[in-house]
């Protein structure tokens, strides 16, 4: 029986890259927490307690180790999966509606029809997705699921919520990255636990045509942008295959309220905390260039290119136009640069 040995393997592969992943920067715990410190301060709140920030890293390091073991345990026994065709339409049924307090957005759980079934998605890649409203109107949308690209069986969204009247959102940092989305969360929220709608692989995916390796990894996000720019640090910080040393994090918005995802943000800040700096920014015009004299911001985002840097640009489509320009104006080469 090979069960048990495999599973010991898996066990010890776990444990080195586990060991191996702490490297990188140092701890802001090693030096009395001014990482942390600066950032919770940026966010508008205050440094929490030295013993909880001491068991949040221990439970950002257990669940470093966790998703070791779990994907070395699927490289030692891959699990049976059914491959959804890229140009094949899905079904996709609302299994549960998880309202975010205080955000103005709502978390929307997908069932696919089998528990085997997988997008397979790239990296940076979108799902298409298609749905029709009580009017009758085809609407679609482009977006990064909220969940691994890789899993199987399901899939969330987080959406902004919007009044069902006027398709108006409370925010615009958290209006999707293009004008088709319009009316799509409206739709969405209007459905019924059951109803269906369809989705394949977008065609668009990231893309980087700079300087290789990547070692540095700066991703600045401003609303709904956060979701896509944790799936990419979740990928790319614990992965052994992975040239990226250190990465940085800018998210910047208008509102306190568009924080959406803050708790998975501080999640992936407590796992990766040697390899990765946050900063959470505040705003009143991230579409314009007052963005560019806010001195917090400044601070946070890269002043001048170096070989081996990637910028992740993720947001609303007039914030990433905002960062690109001036970037660009930076000579910053504009294939160093991905939009998503």
């Amino acid at each position: 029986n090979l069960l048990v040995p495999a599973l010991l393997l898996a066990v010890a592969f776990a444990l080195l890259r586990s060991v191996a992943g702490s490297g990188g920067r140092s701890a802001a715990a090693d030096q009395n927490e001014p990482g942390l410190g600066e950032f919770i301060t940026r966010k508008y709140l205050s440094p929490p307690p030295a013993v909880v920030h001491r068991l949040k890293l221990l439970k950002g390091k257990g669940a470093n180790f966790a998703d070791s073991v779990r994907d070395t345990w699927t490289w030692v026994m891959p699990p049976q999966r059914e491959q959804l065709g890229d140009g094949e339409w899905a079904a996709c049924t609302l299994a549960g509606k998880t309202p975010i307090t205080g955000s103005g957005c709502t978390r929307y759980s997908f069932r696919l029809n089998s528990a085997r079934q997988t997008f397979g998605l790239g990296l940076g890649q979108a799902l298409s997705l298609i749905g029709i409203d009580e009017a009758n109107r085809v609407l679609k949308v482009h977006m990064i699921p909220a969940t691994p690209r890789l899993m199987a069986g399901s899939f969330d969204l987080i959406l902004p919520d919007e009044d069902i009247e006027t398709k108006a959102q409370a925010s615009r940092s958290l209006t999707a990255s293009n004008a088709e989305e319009e009316g799509f969360g409206a739709m969405v929220q209007t459905m019924e636990l059951g109803e269906q709608i369809a989705a394949k692989p977008g065609d668009e995916r990231l893309t980087y045509d700079g300087y290789l390796p990547i070692d540095d990894v700066h991703c600045i996000a401003s609303g709904l942008g956060i979701v896509p720019a944790l799936g990419l640090l979740n990928e790319l910080l614990p992965s052994r295959a992975s040239s990226v040393e250190t990465a940085n994090l800018v998210w910047v918005n208008e509102d306190e309220g568009d924080f959406v995802n803050y708790v998975d943000m501080e999640n992936v800040w407590y796992k990766f905390s040697k390899k990765l700096d946050v900063s959470c920014v505040l705003d009143n015009d991230t579409f314009g260039s007052e963005l560019w004299e806010n001195e917090a911001f400044i601070a946070s985002v890269p002043d001048s290119y170096v070989e081996g840097m990637m910028i992740v640009v993720a947001g609303p489509e007039n914030f990433q136009l905002n960062v690109a320009k001036e970037l660009a104006a930076k000579d910053f080469p504009e294939g160093a640069i991905v939009c998503l």
